[in-house]
Parts: structure tokens; C-alpha cells; sequence
């Protein structure tokens, strides 16, 4: 007999199979489960012929002393699915005042994931004083300065990571006619040594000097190695951190418009374009975004002359579509070459392009 193995993991309600010993007469299944919001294994639902280590949301079962999915590791720490809470205190409690520093994902297991005891990444919730739904998306990570080519003071660092974080936050947190976004950006000094994998990572270098960069682009004032990635280069010197903006639109999963108008076409740009059987005009998909949108790429003729960028309510709906399909986090966040190579084995995230695709033209259809 061939034995395998298969399971899934989903945000909620969330499900496990795994199946075992494939027969001639099909496949025999070994372990399913289904579960409530918080966790805790269905009565009636759940069967398990054979020990399986993960469950609820993937993460691993501690069964010895409370019993069967009652007790996960998340790697911070542990969590009681019986009471939807942690077993210990938030180590980021103090960022988070308003909520308990034993909360499961906010109390919101609904809208909200915690992939590892610590984040929440991105929570949705509703104002009742003015009526309007709230998404809150934090960015978390560190900027590494080791390999820039001058020395810099701890202050000087200090001031860059300041200010980096102050223009994201005041460009990201917007009011829309029906939604308020609230960005939180908490990128930190960091070394290349105390890298953690979740982390999102900004190394900070002269771009335009010294052998890594013999042969990169002068025009560019920085870059991130893919969409829904983790991993950004930028420039030491940043005059009005347009580059930072637009370039982390991409770890949040946006394509250029112009980009998502040539992906709805295998054939690049085409004055009628076919998506799922559907024909749109090119500049139906570009009329979408406003002539300032933010991730129009700078060399746009589209973009020229802008001095104030926007960010269309419509972003925010695919930041949280991109998220919701597991699109964002994406690859390394260690760097593994000259600038030229990471811009050339930049992956491709063909996840978030469809969903960049299915919501515009969600959009043009209601237009």
C-alpha cells in the first residue's frame, strides 16, 4: 500500500485532513477535523485514527495534559483554545493598550490571524461613532544598515528609521467615504545578524556606489524583490521618500496599474483586452486608478508632474484580498547577492497577480 500524507490549512472555520494507506478501492481517511472559531476540535466532527502533531491553523498540538486540541504551540507562545486565549503575556502588550494582553487575534478570530503568538497582521473592525469599517495593517521588521559603504552614527540611523516609519504611516492611514485604514509601521535598527524570518527587511545602501552596485540603474532610488515579499533595498539617502511609499505598495501585494492592465493580457498591452472571457478597453483599466495613484511607476507619463500622490480606496481592498489568500510574507528576507542579482532572481507572485486581476475586473464590470 502507498501511504501519504495531506493537510490544509486555512484561517476559520479551519479544516485538517490527512489521509492514509491509498487502496485499490480509494483512499482510507485516517484524520479530519473541524473546528470552532477559537480552535477547539467539533464534537462529532472530528475523526483520528492515527496521531497527526498539527492542527488548529497548522500549529502543533500540545495533547499530553489538557487533551485532544486544547493546547497549540504558536512559537511565542502557547494558547488554550477552550477560553480563546493565551497562556502568557503579549511581549508587545505595551503597542497594543486598548486590548488584552491574553486576546486571541483581538478577539476577532473571524477577521484577524496571529501566524506566530505575536502579530496581528491585519484586523478589520467597525466604528460604530462614525459608521465606518477600520483595517488595520501593521508592518513589522528591521533596517539594516551593514552594508552600506559609509559609516553612520547611531543616530543618524535612528532618524532615518524615524522618519521612514512617520511618511508610511502618514501616507497609509487614510479616510475613505466608507472606510478609515490605520497603518502602523514599526520597523526598528536592526543587523543582519539578528534577522528573524518573519521579519520584513529594508537594507539600507549607497545605491549608486561601490562594486555591488556597478551597473544598477541610476535612476533608481530603491526596490523590493517581488510582490508580497519581504525584502526592500533603498537608498541611505532619501529626499521625499516617494521611493519608500510606492515600493512598499508591493510587499503589500499592488502591482502597477499599468502592469495589472498588461497581466489581464497573456499578450501585453492591447487595445482590447480578454480576462475570464471578458473583453475591457486597456484605458478602462488604467481609468480605474487616478492619474496620481501612488504605485503608477515614476517613469509613467501618466504620473509626471505629481507632487501628491494618492491611494484608491480599491488598493486597500486587494491589500486585504492579497492577504486573505496568503500572498503576502513571501520568500527570503536574507540578502543573497549583488543588487543586480536580486533584482534578477526576484520571484514571481503569481497568487497576488491573480487576485490584483480578479478584483479590477470585479470593479470595471459594477463600473
Amino acid at each position: 500500500m502507498t501511504h501519504f500524507r495531506q493537510s490544509t490549512r486555512s484561517q476559520l472555520p479551519a479544516y485538517q485532513y490527512v489521509y492514509g494507506d491509498k487502496t485499490a478501492s480509494g483512499v482510507c481517511l485516517q484524520n479530519t477535523t473541524d473546528y470552532s472559531p477559537f480552535g477547539v476540535p467539533l464534537d462529532g466532527r472530528t475523526i483520528e485514527n492515527d496521531f497527526y502533531r498539527r492542527g488548529f491553523n497548522g500549529m502543533e498540538k500540545d495533547d499530553e495534559v489538557k487533551g485532544l486540541g486544547k493546547s497549540y504551540d504558536f512559537g511565542a507562545r502557547m494558547y488554550d483554545s477552550r477560553v480563546g486565549r493565551w497562556l502568557s503575556v503579549d511581549e508587545l502588550t505595551e503597542k497594543y493598550p486598548g486590548t488584552s494582553c491574553f486576546s486571541f487575534v483581538g478577539g476577532n478570530p473571524i477577521r484577524a490571524i496571529d501566524p506566530n503568538g505575536k502579530e496581528i497582521i491585519i484586523t478589520e473592525s467597525f466604528n460604530k461613532g462614525t459608521g465606518k469599517t477600520v483595517i488595520k495593517i501593521e508592518l513589522v521588521g528591521k533596517v539594516v544598515f551593514d552594508f552600506l559603504t559609509t559609516t553612520k552614527s547611531l543616530n543618524e540611523k535612528q532618524i532615518y528609521v524615524d522618519n521612514l516609519n512617520t511618511k508610511l504611516m502618514e501616507f497609509y492611514s487614510q479616510s475613505f467615504e466608507n472606510m478609515d485604514v490605520v497603518f502602523i509601521s514599526n520597523m526598528k535598527i536592526g543587523t543582519k545578524e539578528d534577522i528573524e524570518e518573519k521579519d520584513h527587511i529594508i537594507y539600507s545602501m549607497n545605491l549608486h556606489t561601490g562594486v555591488e552596485s556597478k551597473g544598477f540603474d541610476k535612476t533608481v532610488g530603491g526596490f523590493v524583490t517581488g510582490i508580497g515579499s519581504k525584502k526592500a533595498f533603498f537608498s541611505f539617502n532619501i529626499y521625499d521618500y516617494s521611493t519608500p511609499i510606492h515600493e512598499i505598495g508591493h510587499w503589500l501585494g499592488l502591482f502597477h496599474p499599468k502592469d495589472i492592465a498588461n497581466n489581464l493580457s497573456n499578450y501585453g498591452i492591447t487595445n482590447e483586452i480578454t480576462w475570464e472571457d471578458k473583453k475591457y478597453d486597456y484605458n478602462e483599466v488604467i481609468k480605474l486608478f487616478s492619474s496620481a495613484n501612488f504605485m503608477h511607476h515614476q517613469g509613467d507619463t501618466k504620473f509626471a508632474g505629481v507632487n501628491k500622490p494618492t491611494f484608491d480606496e480599491m488598493q486597500v481592498e486587494i491589500i486585504q484580498g492579497v492577504n486573505s489568500i496568503k500572498g503576502l510574507n513571501q520568500g527570503t528576507n536574507q540578502k543573497t547577492g549583488n543588487l543586480i542579482q536580486e533584482l534578477e532572481n526576484a520571484p514571481s507572485n503569481s497568487r497576488a497577480e491573480h487576485k490584483n486581476n480578479e478584483i479590477v475586473s470585479k470593479k470595471l464590470d459594477n463600473n
